[in-house]
Parts: structure tokens; sequence; C-alpha cells
């Protein structure tokens, strides 16, 4: 709970500095519709857990459960909002911002505890969804004040994903078009719309569907959804080797031994057996990045050994020191590596950006993991972060003394 409330108030810190800055800039003339300000906080949600699915930190299916239920929220909210409700921003913006800045998480807040479950957040349960018909309405209702708000480019990606779970992908493709300017930007989007466009196809994905992939692939190479397709695609041409080579990619971005890296093992496997492709040799050891590294030692607490099993999963983060969440490198072993000797480097990186050797200093954190998932959970085993350390920083020690 103490996890999900800390998540949830910098995600609204964040939010409101992007709606401020323009109003604490002078900007003039311009409107931002009820619909169009919640569309911009669930957005940046959104966001997030792609993030976090891209780092490996959620799995496909809680990234596709967390997703829905925060479009299933939107659609909600946006269909409830009336499409013509403005917040004008003046010359000086100066109380604008004032009172956005109370309003937003009050707004959040108030939203959240009327369509949220709290006792979800510490006890994970299967949940009822909303009942076809109410769904049914909400889609109606956005697409009805997508009409008179058709420049809302976060609501016609909305409006798309809600039509591709009901299976009407020529709307959803439709809707993804409208919001063109904001797809071409995001890898994430651009994927999603080649799915839809290939679903529409009658699950075709040559032509369009891949030239959106490779879009994509530019703007980030290790977009696990955009290297899947990129090997299905491969895979159906005949091109085994090619398959084989995206989705050995594919491996390298997914967690070790979960489902997802499982089920694309298996396929890797199939493609080598039908294009009689020779088996792969030993991977040479995997040089550390050029550039620093981080080393130290991890060691636990003699008084919390007895709660552990020795295939318990303990991670190994290191983090900049500027207040962002996202890891620059990660390291995964058992408890039973204990006391653990680790050096971390730009190998580890979830993203080719974000690495080490490109950080002034990081935080270190070692957690025991009894989910095995790298996301946090109430009653994992943590260690203190580590003071912000520079690339190169040897003998960091971190000690595993307290439960989350």
């Amino acid at each position: 709970m103490t996890a999900f409330l800390s998540i949830a108030a910098l995600l609204t810190l964040l939010v409101i500095g992007r709606l401020l800055w323009p109003l604490l800039r002078g900007s003039r003339g311009s409107t931002l519709t009820v619909a169009q300000l919640n569309s911009k906080v669930y957005r940046d949600q959104l966001q997030e857990l792609e993030r976090d699915l891209a780092r490996g930190q959620l799995t496909e299916p809680a990234y596709a459960e967390a997703r829905d239920e925060l479009q299933r929220r939107l659609l909600e909210d946006v269909s409830a909002a009336p499409a013509s409700t403005a917040v004008p921003v003046s010359t000086s913006g100066r109380w604008t911002a004032v009172a956005l800045a109370v309003l937003v998480p009050l707004g959040a807040a108030g939203l959240y505890n009327r369509v949220g479950n709290a006792a979800a957040i510490d006890t994970p349960t299967a949940r009822a969804g909303a009942a076809p018909e109410d769904v049914l309405r909400a889609v109606e209702h956005l697409a009805e004040a997508l009409r008179k708000s058709p420049d809302n480019l976060e609501g016609w990606v909305l409006l798309g994903r809600a039509y591709a779970r009901m299976e009407r992908f020529a709307d959803a493709a439709a809707a993804y078009e409208r919001a063109a300017p904001l797809i071409q930007k995001d890898p994430g989007l651009l994927v999603e719309q080649a799915d839809v466009l290939a679903a529409a196809a009658g699950d075709q994905l040559e032509g369009r569907p891949m030239e959106l992939v490779k879009r994509a692939l530019a703007l980030n190479p290790k977009h696990p959804m955009g290297l899947m397709l990129m090997g299905m695609s491969a895979y159906r041409s005949g091109d085994h080797a090619g398959a084989v080579a995206e989705w050995d990619k594919l491996m390298a971005v997914l967690p070790p031994d979960s489902p997802e890296a499982r089920q694309v093992q298996s396929n890797i496997d199939q493609a080598r057996s039908e294009g009689k492709l020779p088996a792969p040799t030993a991977a040479p050891p995997v040089a550390a990045a050029t550039g620093a590294t981080v080393s130290g030692e991890v060691t636990l607490a003699p008084a919390l050994a007895a709660q552990l099993k020795p295939d318990d999963v303990l991670f190994v983060i290191a983090r900049p020191d500027d207040g962002s969440r996202a890891p620059v490198a990660v390291l995964r072993k058992r408890v039973a590596d204990l006391p653990l000797t680790f050096t971390l480097d730009d190998s580890m990186a979830m993203m080719p950006e974000r690495t080490v050797s490109k950080t002034k200093s990081v935080l270190l954190v070692a957690r025991i993991s009894r989910s095995g998932q790298p996301m946090q959970q109430p009653g994992d085993l943590a260690s203190e972060p580590s003071a912000a350390v520079a690339p190169g920083t040897k003998g960091v020690r971190l000690v595993i003394d307290r439960q989350l």
C-alpha cells in the first residue's frame, strides 16, 4: 500500500509539473478541456506501465490487466465529463496554476476513491470487469465526445484500444489513424497500431503493419512486442534464421524463467527445428560494458535467514541519483548466492540510452523478491539504499536487513 501511494504521489507531481509549466511561463490563448486534463493524467500513468513492461518489471499479463483497468477508468471519466468544459489559460496563468495544483491531486484521489479498489493493492484478487453493456455505453459516449473534440489524440488512442478489445478492428484502425501525430513518436503506440492493422487485414503482418513495427524498433530497439512481431513476420515468410535472431533479442529483455520467456524459447526451438538450423554454440562471456562499472558485496542479516528459501530471487538494482525510478542496471541472482560479490555494468541496462556509464551518480539497493518480480511488493526484504556513488566506484556494501 505504501509503495503504491508513493508511486501515485510521484506520478501526480509529474503530471502537475507538466500542466503547470506552460502556465507559469505565461502561455496565451489556449484552453484545456476537463477530458483532456484527465487524458493527460492517464496517459502518464500508461507510459509508466509501458516503461515497467519494457524493463521487465511487469509481465505481459500483469501489464495488460493494469492497462485495461486504466482504460476502464478513463472511459468512465471521459464519457462523464462535458467536452465543452474548459480551463482557460490566461496570460499570467498564476491563479490557474494554483487551482490546478490543488484540484488535480484532489480530483485524482476522488476518482480513485470512486472507481478504485484500495483493498486490491495489498491483496491482489480477480476482479469482475464492468458489465458489457456499461462498457459499450462508455465507448459510445467516448466516440461521441471525440466527434465534438477531434483534436484529443489521447482520446482517439483510448477509443482504438476499446474497439480492439471488442474485436472491432476496422473501427480500431480508423481511431488509431486519427491519433497519428501522437503515435508516430511513441514506439509502444506504433506497435499497437501495427497489431490492430494486422488484425483488421485478417492477421496479415506484411505491408504497413511491419513498416510501423520497424519504425517502433528504430525508436526503441528493445521493445518486446516489436521484437516478437518482427520474429513472427520472419517465421511466416520462411526465414527461420531471421525469426531466431529477432526472438533471441527478445529473450535478452524478458525476465529469466518468466512464462513469456519460456514461450519465446519454445518458438525459437521450433524455428530452429523447422529450419534445420544448427544448435546454438555456447555464448562467449558477455563483455562488461564499455564504460565504468559499480561493484560491491551484498550480505543478509542473520536474523532474516530463516524466512527465506535458497531459490528466492535476489535483485541488485542501480538507479540514477536524480529521483528517477527507472533502473540503469539490474542483476538477478538467488538467495543461495549470498553473500554475493557483484559488478553492475552497461550490459545490464534496461534501455540503451540509460546506462551506468552515462549516469553521473547512482543509488544501489539489494532486494529479495518473494514473488520473483522486479517490482517491489509488500513482504520483500531489502537493504537501505546506498549513498550516491559515481560510476567506477568499488566496494559498495549492501546489507539486506529490513522487511518492506
